[in-house]
């Protein structure tokens, strides 16, 4: 029996060994499939890239880098941009900080580049068992993952259930993302250019007009200082390694007296050292909330991301000025 303990003990032992040597030495965005994909294909495709855009799908379907590059660059006061869409599925708000900080720090995003990095309202929908779990979180980040909570069970509940993806992250070492073969991920290998995977326009698209009705969920001030904070000193170690930041606000619908809006965009806004463009204006910008420009009730479709792009190289040429 001792010998037999002996030996699970030394199984184990090899095992943890074996992760904790995994863990070290993978990539720091191992888990996101999607954004693996792109950043090795990046270096082939685009060498000389100087403009990245991390985000949601919302930046992986809207963001077109060859339209948005034709416009920059048909206007000879402005430095050549060069662009490459690292945008990717189902990203929220604390992944796409934790992207857009360690691609920094490992220079991913090579200095004297500009990096847009896709800010929407803080939410946590990690599950256990995905491949894609709580890979882009820290302890320090407990706070914002319970402030969404009101009474003190479902804080417990939802802490332990965060200590338990850490461990599961660990010892599965984010093995299992190897196996999310998911369709967009597929479809990028297949049509993306540049990390761009518009949706098609279809004439079940045109004809078919999608009332968009984002509500906003009511707006926790807990999390606003510790997210502010954080977005601030991602801006400090852009400005370190010579690269210039620009948080991008997407299409999303929402009132400008929105809690959203007033404690987080507009503190921004407000703060000099900070570059911000905001689409999601549905009086600036009302062509973009048109229900014939969209795929989906989320996404727009093809033509609509081109009509987005254009607006934003507009809003990036007035922000240079």
């Amino acid at each position: 029996m001792r010998r037999f303990l002996l030996n699970i003990g030394f199984i184990i032992g090899i095992f943890l060994v074996l992760v904790s040597t995994v863990n070290v030495f993978k990539p720091f965005y191992f888990e996101n499939t999607m954004f693996r994909e792109k950043v090795t294909n990046m270096y082939k495709e685009c060498p000389s890239c100087n403009t990245f855009f991390i985000g949601s799908s919302l930046s992986l379907r809207h963001v077109n880098p060859m339209l948005f590059d034709s416009l920059v660059n048909h206007n000879k006061d402005y430095s050549k941009t060069t662009s490459y869409n690292l945008g990717s599925i189902q990203v929220v708000l604390l992944e796409a900080m934790y992207l857009a900080e360690h691609s920094i720090k490992n220079k991913i995003i090579p200095a004297n580049s500009t990096l847009f990095v896709e800010l929407r309202p803080h939410s946590i929908n990690d599950s256990i068992f995905t491949a894609k779990n709580t890979f882009y979180r820290d302890f320090q980040d407990l706070k914002l993952v319970t402030a969404h909570e009101q009474n003190l069970f479902n804080k417990v509940s939802v802490v332990y259930s965060s200590i338990a993806q850490y461990l599961f992250n660990y010892i599965n070492g984010g093995a299992l993302s190897t196996l999310n073969k998911d369709y967009a991920t597929e479809q990028l290998k297949k049509n993306g250019i540049r990390g761009f995977l518009p949706h098609k326009v279809s004439l079940k698209s045109r004809d078919k007009h999608i009332p968009i009705k984002h509500r906003e969920k009511r707006y926790n001030y807990d999390c606003n200082a510790i997210i502010l904070r954080k977005l601030k000193y991602i801006n400090e170690i852009a400005h370190l390694h010579r690269i210039q930041l620009i948080y991008l606000v997407p299409s999303l619908l929402f009132e400008e007296s929105s809690d959203w809006k007033i404690h987080l965009i507009h503190s921004l806004e407000k703060d000099s050292s900070l570059q911000i463009i905001d689409m999601g204006q549905p009086q600036r910008y009302p062509e973009l909330f048109d229900p014939a420009q969209y795929h989906d009730k989320i996404h727009l479709h093809k033509d609509g991301a081109n009509l987005y792009t254009q607006r934003l190289a507009e809003a990036y040429l007035e922000l240079e000025k």
